[in-house]
């Protein structure tokens, strides 16, 4: 799924749970952040590595921008796919959940929006188009994908679905207020 998606969804997830709560709601920006963060993790790392790349090596622009980080011919592809591992990688959320779980003596809810990412690209992402490496880093095995998130009628649903959820809660929201 894309990353504006994700980040959508997370905000649904959390201020559906926000309807719910009389007091200590959660920080919606917090939401979406934890909701694109796998994507942020895996891509903007190498991107970076690669902007300072072409500043301080005086690499051609022109030449680096057909490139794409999904790419193989991307110079840190590599890096690309190790970063995914992690950040998409079931395994790896429970053990930061717990990990911050014991450092802050308290579940940190909030990073379910990371939970949510990886369990919507569990779906939407095919084999040959980064596919979840859910048990990373105990196997390899990555699930493939019910149906590709770039499908045009895939897109067009979820944009739609989007907009219905948004108009019920954004509805409950001003019913709770009067």
């Amino acid at each position: 799924m894309d990353i504006v998606s994700h980040g959508l969804w997370s905000l649904v997830l959390f201020r559906s749970i926000n309807l719910k709560l009389k007091s200590k709601k959660f920080n919606l920006w917090n939401a979406a952040f934890w909701g694109i963060f796998p994507d942020l993790f895996t891509f903007v790392i190498p991107y970076l590595i690669w902007i300072f790349q072409m500043i301080f090596e005086n690499t051609p622009l022109l030449d680096s921008i057909k490139i794409g980080a999904t790419s193989s011919d991307f110079p840190y592809y590599h890096l690309v796919e190790i970063l995914y591992n992690i950040s998409h990688s079931i395994i790896i959320f429970i053990i930061i959940f717990c990990v911050a779980w014991l450092l802050f003596k308290k579940p940190i809810w909030i990073l379910c929006g990371w939970l949510l990412h990886i369990l919507f690209d569990i779906f939407t992402h095919i084999e040959g188009h980064f596919p979840t490496p859910i048990l990373w880093p105990l196997s390899n095995f990555k699930f493939n994908g019910l149906i590709y998130w770039r499908n045009t009628w895939f897109i067009i649903i979820e944009i739609a679905l989007l907009i219905v959820v948004y108009f019920i809660i954004y509805t409950a929201e001003n019913k709770k207020k009067n």
